[in-house]
C-alpha cells in the first residue's frame, strides 16, 4: 500500500456558482466540546462567577448535591471543573450579589417537608462557602414557586421571591421568616420605572380578566397599580427590550391553537407603556412558552426571543427579531433544539456580540458527557455528515427504488413524506446523497456510473447540477474530504486501489492509492477536524486502515468486526468524531469501539436480514446532542426500527425493491 498526490483544474458540467449559508437565518455550529463528569442535569446557571464579565456557568445537580461550575475564557472554551457541595435536596439555584461585594452569590432553596433557604459566597474563582440558612414557614407542595430572588425594600441586598411572597434578605445571610404578599397571583418581577427598587407585573383571572403593573413605593410595604388591559396574558418575561434602561413585560395571547401572539408592553418616558403586538406564525401544535430565551440572535444590539416548538416531534421554532420600537419580526428557526429548558442554554460564550447556544452531548451508549458550546453563524458550512433534508439537524428516514428512481423521504417530524422521481437504475445509477451545495441540506443525487456522471438536484435552488467524475466499476465515496462544508464527488477504483477526489472547494483533483481491491471504502471524519478521513475496511482479517484527513496523513490500523458484519461507522459516543463500529446480522449484535476512549460496547439491535442504518434520529430530542442512534431498516416488511435506550420507533414507511440511504458514508 502506497500514497501519490498531484492536483489539477478539472471541468464539469452546468455547475451553478457557489452556494452559502442565508443570513436571514440563524445556525449554530460547534465551536467547542469539552469531556465533563456524568451528572443528573436539573439547571445550567449562567452568570459571571469570575468577575471578568464573561459568561460562565454552574451545572446544578441536585440528585448527588453538587453544584459545578466551569469559567470561561471568553473563546467558548470552558476551564477545569470546580465542584461545590450545596447538599442535598436542592431544587432553586439563583445567582447574584447578596453582600454587595460585586462578586456573584449563591441563593439555595430545599424542599422536602419544609423549605429552607441557604446563601452561599462567591469569591470569582467558582466556589461558594455556605453564608448562612434559614426554614420558611411555608408547606412546600406542587404550587410552591420558587420565583427570583430582587431588592424590594431598598437595602441594596435581594430579597427571595416565593409564589407570590417576598422575604427580606437581613445582613447575616438570613432570610426574614415573615413574608410580604405581592398579589394574589404568580408575579413576574422587574424595574418598571428604573428607579433601582423591584416592582411586578401579574395577570390574573381573579376578579375579572386583568393585566397590571405594580410599582414599588420605595420599601416593598405597597405598591401603586397600573391596568395594562383588561385581559389575561401568560406573562414569560420582564427585560430591557428598547435598552432605554427600564424593564418591559413580555406576555403571550394564546386563544386558539395556530393564532398565538406575542405582546410587548414597552415603558415610556411618559411613566406608561406601549403595546406592541406580533402574531407568531401558524402552528399545528402550540408553543412551550416556560422555555422561551431572550438574547441578541443577530448581533444588531437589540433583545430577541427564541421560542421553540412545544413537540417533542415537530421542529418548529420561531425566532422574534426585536427592533428599537419594541416591535419584532418573526420567521422561523428549523434548526432543532432540545425540549429540555435545562439543555437550553444561551448567551455570548465567545464574546462577538451574538447569542451562542451550549447543550450536553450524552452518548447513549457510552457513559459519556461533553459540554458544547455552539456559536451563532449567519453563513454557517453545510450539512456532510448525516442525511438531513430538510436541515433540522436530524436524520432522516429515506429510501431508493431503482426501477423508476423514485426517492421517497420522511422529514424526521413525521409528519411530511416527499417522492422524487431522480435516477434510474437500468442506467447504472446509485444513490449518493450529499450537502453538494452547502446550504445545510442534503441533495437528492446520483451517480451514473456508464456515464461517469453525478447527477445532483440542489435544494438551495433546485437546480441540476452534473459533474463528470469516475468510470463504470468505481464506488461513490462522496464526502467533504477538504472541510468546505460541502460534499466533494469522489470515488474509490478497487481495481488499482486509487481514490480520486473531486475538491468542491477549488475544483482540483486529489487521488490517493490506498486499499485493495476487496476492501470496503468507509470515509468519515474519525479525527473531529471536519474533513473525511480515507478509510478502508477489510473484511478478511477484520481491520480497518485509516489515514488522517491532517497535514501528516499519519496512519493507524485497528481490527475490529469480521467478515460478514456491516460497517456502520459514526459518532456513537459524542465525542465529535466517528466511532468505529460494525452490526453483525448472524447475531444481530452491534459492535461499537468509542474514539474517546477505545472502550467497547455491544447491543443486540435488528434481525439477519436487515441493513444497518444508524443516525442521529429525531427520539426524544437526541438529535440535539449530535450522538447517533442504532437503526436498521427491515425489507422483509418495509419498516424502520431506530432504537434509543429501551424506547423504539418504529416507521413503515418503503417498499419491496427499495433501499435504505438514510446512513453516511453509504457502504456498497
Amino acid at each position: 500500500m502506497f500514497c501519490t498526490f498531484f492536483a489539477f483544474l478539472v471541468a464539469f458540467g452546468s455547475a451553478p456558482p457557489t452556494v452559502f449559508g442565508q443570513c436571514d437565518s440563524i445556525a449554530f455550529e460547534t465551536l467547542s466540546r469539552k469531556a465533563v463528569a456524568p451528572f443528573s442535569l436539573d439547571r445550567v446557571i449562567v452568570a459571571d462567577f469570575s468577575g471578568d464579565n464573561k459568561p460562565d456557568i454552574a451545572i446544578h445537580d441536585a440528585e448527588n448535591g453538587k453544584l459545578t461550575t466551569y469559567l470561561n475564557d471568553g473563546t467558548g472554551n470552558f476551564g477545569n471543573p470546580i465542584i461545590n457541595e450545596i447538599g442535598a435536596q436542592s431544587s432553586v439555584v439563583l445567582p447574584g450579589d447578596l453582600n454587595n461585594d460585586g462578586k456573584k452569590d449563591l441563593v439555595i432553596s430545599y424542599q422536602n417537608n419544609s423549605l429552607t433557604v441557604r446563601t452561599f459566597l462567591g469569591d470569582n474563582t467558582g466556589n461558594f462557602a455556605l453564608w448562612n440558612q434559614t426554614t420558611l414557614p411555608l408547606h412546600p407542595g406542587s404550587a410552591l414557586r420558587v420565583r427570583d430572588i430582587a431588592n424590594f425594600n431598598n437595602d441594596n441586598r435581594p430579597d427571595f421571591v416565593v409564589d407570590n411572597m417576598f422575604f427580606a434578605l437581613n445582613s447575616d445571610g438570613t432570610y426574614a421568616t415573615s413574608g410580604i404578599q405581592l398579589s394574589n397571583s404568580f408575579p413576574v418581577i422587574g424595574d418598571f420605572n428604573a428607579d433601582g427598587k423591584a416592582d411586578f407585573a401579574v395577570s390574573s383571572l381573579t376578579t375579572g380578566a386583568r393585566t397590571s403593573i405594580f410599582i414599588n413605593n420605595g420599601t416593598g410595604s405597597s405598591f401603586a397599580e397600573t391596568t395594562l388591559e383588561n385581559q389575561f396574558y401568560d406573562l414569560e418575561l420582564s427585560a430591557d427590550i428598547n435598552n432605554d434602561g427600564k424593564s418591559d413585560l413580555v406576555a403571550f395571547l394564546s386563544t386558539n391553537v395556530g393564532v398565538n401572539k406575542t405582546i410587548v408592553f414597552l415603558s415610556n418616558s411618559a411613566g406608561g407603556f406601549t403595546r406592541t403586538e406580533t402574531a407568531l406564525p401558524n402552528r399545528t401544535e402550540n408553543y412551550t412558552f416556560f422555555t422561551v430565551r431572550i438574547g441578541d440572535f443577530n448581533g444588531d444590539g437589540l433583545k430577541d426571543l427564541l421560542i421553540p416548538s412545544a413537540s417533542s416531534t415537530f421542529s418548529l421554532n420561531t425566532i422574534l427579531l426585536g427592533s428599537a420600537n419594541g416591535a419584532f419580526t418573526a420567521f422561523e428557526f428549523l434548526k432543532r433544539l432540545p425540549n429540555s429548558p435545562s439543555s437550553n442554554v444561551f448567551a455570548d460564550f465567545d464574546g462577538d456580540g451574538k447569542t451562542d447556544h451550549l447543550s450536553f452531548a450524552r452518548g447513549t451508549f457510552f457513559p459519556f458527557v461533553f459540554l458544547l458550546v455552539k456559536k451563532n453563524n449567519c453563513a454557517p458550512a453545510g450539512k456532510t455528515k448525516i442525511v438531513d433534508f430538510d436541515g433540522d439537524s436530524a436524520t432522516d428516514v429515506a429510501l431508493w427504488r431503482a426501477s423508476d428512481g423514485r426517492w421517497t423521504i420522511e422529514n424526521s417530524n413525521g409528519a411530511v413524506v416527499r417522492r422524487v422521481f431522480w435516477g434510474r437504475g437500468d442506467l447504472g445509477d446509485v444513490p449518493t446523497p450529499g450537502d453538494y451545495d452547502g446550504d445545510g441540506r442534503t441533495d437528492i443525487a446520483v451517480w451514473r456510473a456508464s456515464e461517469g456522471v453525478w447527477y445532483v438536484l440542489r435544494s438551495s435552488d433546485n437546480s441540476i447540477q452534473s459533474i463528470y467524475w469516475g468510470m463504470d466499476g468505481d464506488k461513490p465515496v462522496h464526502a467533504d474530504y477538504d472541510g468546505d462544508g460541502k460534499t466533494d464527488a469522489a470515488v474509490y477504483r478497487a481495481s488499482n486501489g486509487v481514490w480520486y477526489v473531486r475538491q468542491s472547494s477549488d475544483a482540483t483533483l486529489f487521488t490517493l492509492q490506498f486499499g485493495l481491491p476487496d476492501d470496503k471504502p468507509v470515509p468519515a471524519d474519525y479525527d473531529g477536524d471536519n474533513k473525511a478521513d480515507i478509510v478502508v475496511w477489510r473484511p478478511s482479517n477484520g481491520v480497518w486502515y485509516h489515514l488522517n484527513s491532517n497535514a501528516n496523513y499519519g496512519f493507524s490500523a485497528v481490527r475490529w468486526g469480521r467478515d460478514g458484519d456491516q460497517p456502520a461507522p459514526t459518532d456513537y459516543d459524542g465525542d465529535g468524531k466517528v466511532d468505529v463500529a460494525v452490526w453483525r446480522p448472524s447475531d444481530s449484535v452491534w459492535y461499537l469501539r468509542s474514539s474517546y476512549n477505545q472502550s467497547f460496547a455491544a447491543y443486540r439491535y435488528g434481525s439477519n436480514g436487515d441493513s444497518a442504518q444508524p443516525g442521529n434520529y429525531a427520539i426524544f430530542g437526541n438529535c440535539c446532542n449530535e450522538t447517533a442512534l442504532l437503526g436498521v431498516y427491515r425489507p422483509t416488511n418495509n419498516a424502520w426500527y431506530l432504537n434509543i435506550s429501551s424506547f423504539t420507533r418504529t416507521v413503515n414507511l418503503g417498499e419491496n425493491g427499495e433501499v435504505p440511504v438514510s446512513k453516511l458514508p453509504r457502504v456498497e
